[in-house]
């Protein structure tokens, strides 16, 4: 409506509309302002007269009230009751339609492992594009990318076939395997089998010190090594590391001539200092990784951690070989995982158009490197197979083993998206911490002539956090999709409906609103800012939450209801403050709409539909509706109407139910 009426103005007054400009927070000022010092020098006339130009032209517009000239802009002032009947006859409140077609990629789960509340902003937000673009666009595709087959499947496995499961749960499965994930984790990697987890370190004599340079005895040799702390007593057994350790570089990332350095107490513990680890004993083994082990009744550690991780590396051969069992075991549990996944997001409102799966790329994958190989694009380093993106640095798509990496898939599934779809614009929802990755994947595409590239856009966004930090698989540090969701409807049912006489009726209702303070949650935030994850501050029905916009829908809804939609004239022309500001909201609908789509970020509506809320309670709570005069109750459930319209088209697009009552 907005553009309509810039536009009209425009058409009146010679100036182009996107001179003109609206926002409903101003309106102390005008309802619309025209910057007249760039166009007052454009057209060689001072402000004074342009405005005086300007102002007689548009006078006459029954939709103008008045203008006023203050200082180089000209503020001009609606007739709201005749932008009301504008509205009244001209619904529906969104005509816009672009031509754009839409192709957006979102989701990608890993099965074999947690869907975590760190999944869901994703998931949220590109559900609510998706949502958007029905709306916008004259087509939209959204597809899924899961990752099925990869090192963190296997070691799912690993652990089933370890403990001998024999049967996965009836229900939510993905917590399940995800458990399993994690307890694999805890086997395979050395920093959760040893306090020091660092290969080519050793436990060495000092012999004597010329400090920084230490004389050190290692089994039957002296070595020089560089310790720059406190002096080291001759005698003493402290921690050492050559080069070829990670733990080199940790401690000195700057080159000293040294080929082994005494390794500080920090490298094991945070809150240490920078003393070196040192004994007063004899170490029984010269090894730290054997010496620090949590479990002291294991023996020779490295040697088993090296074997587990050969099982690992045996399952994944046999996965992608399809030989039995570890196939048929992959096959199942993929399965029930992506049964879980569609349990998730029919719950979540997610809908996909088609499937890609990184399992059914591997052989394209192969067959792309060797063809751009033989053609001279790629080429080998190291014995990794790669190209060479100048300042985007050597991308490897072929490691040293043979096997092909994600990066080499999402080549050839962007020729497959190309292949299945038609589309203006190909959106990669995925979070910014792989943008270097798909810079590097757009343009490799461009150098092996993909015809598209340009069509294809990368849409990054922060991750969820703790107000402790990250939140990953690996540490455990989240709640799983299931455990959110119980855990939001548990707390809403105590909190609001603990006295509830239907409980059946009162869970649904929970359930719902706990989806509304999920979604919400994860999407009222810009794209580039991470979302800290705070469950109560999403459940505050008296905050900037799904809660509140659920609690004002249905608020107005029950007015709607109880009037039995009454249609009477309106017979009144005259419209209070509070009225005014929620059509100045309404009349701005569209363009929040266009602007979110144009920017891809959904928290452009969460901030339009809060504002709009409050506006709509503080017209509830001090005019009355339903207990006004005839007239004025006409007029005045015409507006709850629009606000219901409005409100409902930007919770369609959030994905959040619309409840007659709360």
């Amino acid at each position: 409506m907005i553009q309509h009426i810039k536009q009209r103005i425009a058409e009146v007054s010679g100036i182009e509309a996107e001179h003109i400009s609206y926002s409903p927070e101003r309106r102390s000022f005008g309802d619309l302002a025209i910057s007249l010092f760039k166009l007052a020098k454009q057209k060689n006339m001072s402000p004074v007269t342009l405005a005086e130009e300007i102002a007689k032209k548009i006078s006459l517009l029954e939709i103008i009230d008045r203008t006023d000239f203050v200082n180089g802009y000209l503020n001009i002032k609606l007739k709201w009751s005749s932008i009301f009947k504008l509205l009244l006859n001209n619904e529906p409140l969104v005509k816009t339609k672009f031509s754009d077609k839409v192709l957006i990629e979102y989701s990608q789960p890993n099965t074999h492992k947690p869907f975590h509340v760190g999944h869901l902003r994703n998931a949220c937000l590109g559900s609510s594009l998706v949502n958007l673009c029905e709306l916008l666009c004259s087509s939209v595709i959204s597809v899924n990318y899961p990752g099925d087959i990869g090192t963190h499947v296997a070691r799912c496995i690993w652990y089933i076939v370890k403990q001998n499961i024999q049967e996965l749960p009836s229900d939510k499965v993905v917590d399940f395997l995800g458990e399993c994930y994690f307890n694999a984790v805890q086997l395979l990697e050395l920093e959760n089998l040893t306090e020091f987890p660092y290969t080519n370190c050793f436990f060495g004599r000092v012999l004597e010190s010329t400090k920084p340079n230490y004389k050190i005895q290692l089994k039957d040799v002296v070595i020089n090594a560089f310790w720059p702390g406190d002096e080291l007593k001759t005698g003493v057994w402290c921690v050492i590391a050559n080069r070829s350790s990670k733990v080199f570089r940790l401690v000195y990332n700057k080159d000293i001539e040294y080929d082994w350095i005494v390794v500080p107490k920090k490298i094991i513990s945070s809150d240490a200092n920078s003393e070196a680890i040192v004994l007063e004993n004899t170490p029984e083994n010269l090894d730290p990784l054997e010496f620090f082990r949590k479990d002291k009744s294991v023996k020779d550690l490295y040697k088993l951690f090296l074997q587990r991780n050969q099982e690992v590396s045996q399952i994944l051969t046999d996965i992608e070989n399809k030989k039995d069992p570890s196939w048929s075991l992959w096959l199942k549990t993929r399965e029930e995982c992506l049964r879980d996944f569609e349990k998730i997001y029919q719950w979540l409102g997610c809908k996909f158009n088609h499937y890609f799966f990184e399992s059914e790329l591997t052989e394209e994958a192969k067959n792309l490197v060797d063809t751009f190989l033989k053609k001279g694009i790629f080429s080998e380093k190291d014995g990794a197979v790669g190209i060479d993106l100048d300042q985007l640095g050597f991308f490897v798509l072929r490691k040293s083993d043979g096997n092909v990496l994600y990066s080499t898939r999402d080549l050839v599934l962007a020729f497959k998206k190309r292949e299945m779809f038609d589309y203006d614009k190909s959106i990669y929802i995925v979070d910014q911490a792989q943008s270097l990755h798909f810079r590097q994947v757009f343009e490799t595409l461009r150098k092996i002539d993909f015809p598209d590239v340009d069509k294809l856009f990368h849409l990054g966004y922060a991750l969820v956090i703790t107000k402790e930090g990250k939140i990953s698989s690996r540490s455990k540090n989240y709640y799983t999709f299931w455990e959110l969701k119980d855990l939001a409807t548990k707390l809403i049912m105590e909190t609001y409906y603990s006295q509830a006489q239907d409980v059946e009726e009162a869970f649904k209702i929970s359930e719902k609103l706990a989806k509304a303070c999920i979604r919400y949650g994860m999407l009222k935030v810009e794209n580039s800012s991470p979302v800290v994850f705070d469950l109560h501050e999403w459940l505050n029905i008296h905050g900037n939450s799904g809660a509140y916009i659920s609690y004002t829908y249905a608020r107005l809804k029950s007015v709607l209801d109880k009037s039995n939609h009454v249609t009477h004239e309106i017979l009144t022309d005259s419209l209070e403050e509070e009225e005014i500001e929620i059509l100045s909201y309404i009349i701005f609908l569209e363009e929040v709409l266009i602007k979110a789509y144009r920017e891809l970020s959904p928290h452009i509506i969460c901030e339009y539909l809060y504002k709009l809320s409050q506006s709509i309670n503080k017209f509830y709570n001090k005019l009355p509706i339903l207990k006004s005069d005839e007239g004025t109750q006409a007029k005045r459930l015409k507006i709850v109407d629009l606000s219901l319209k409005a409100m409902g088209t930007c919770m369609d697009i959030l994905g959040i139910d619309k409840l007659a009552r709360v």
